[in-house]
């Protein structure tokens, strides 16, 4: 088949659709709804028209339905909406992958930033803290027992030792004691 005839079957069949739409459009637009499809006369023409049209009667063969799907598929391919549609989606496709690969970028920055400040936060101010704070509870620690129990100092005049709080005041220092361990903690 040649190029003119399969023009021509398509021009045919476009005629037809447009023929048979704005018959149906005066058909809708000049009766009521009711007088529509109670007019069995009208669907069997649609019907029987539209069969023709396609050649979807059981008496055609697998060789005319081909030729129709092959006809119908070439129009559809050839159209430049297609084209237009296939170029806005591939354009469309194309920011998209644009913006997750952007996306992408930014993420593993911000992870290597995240990184980077982690590492300095550990080396720089966790260390430091802890450090600070394991000297002052070690130098409590050593004033409160200094304060309890005294000190004794040792020089070549002899020793001296000065009382802490529980021998200067025993009574006074068990009883707080007792309080303070016998407080409910909530």
């Amino acid at each position: 088949m040649n190029s003119q005839d399969e023009n021509s079957d398509l021009e045919q069949d476009r005629t037809q659709c447009s023929d048979q739409s704005e018959s149906s459009e005066v058909d809708t637009n000049s009766g009521s709804e009711d007088d529509f499809i109670s007019s069995g006369d009208e669907l069997t023409t649609v019907i029987s028209s539209d069969e023709q049209r396609h050649n979807f009667g059981f008496a055609s063969s697998l060789s005319e339905h081909t030729e129709y799907f092959t006809k119908t598929l070439a129009y559809a391919l050839d159209s430049v909406q297609m084209d237009k549609s296939l170029v806005t989606q591939a354009q469309i496709s194309g920011k998209i992958n644009n913006k997750n690969q952007k996306l992408i970028e930014k993420k593993e920055e911000l992870r290597m930033k995240l990184q980077h400040l982690k590492m300095l936060h550990d080396k720089h101010i966790t260390s430091n803290r802890l450090g600070q704070l394991e000297r002052d509870i070690r130098m409590f620690s050593t004033r409160l027992e200094i304060l309890k129990n005294g000190v004794q100092k040792t020089s070549l005049l002899g020793k001296k030792s000065t009382q802490g709080v529980a021998q200067k005041y025993p009574v006074e220092y068990n009883q707080a004691r007792d309080k303070i361990l016998e407080r409910e903690y909530d």
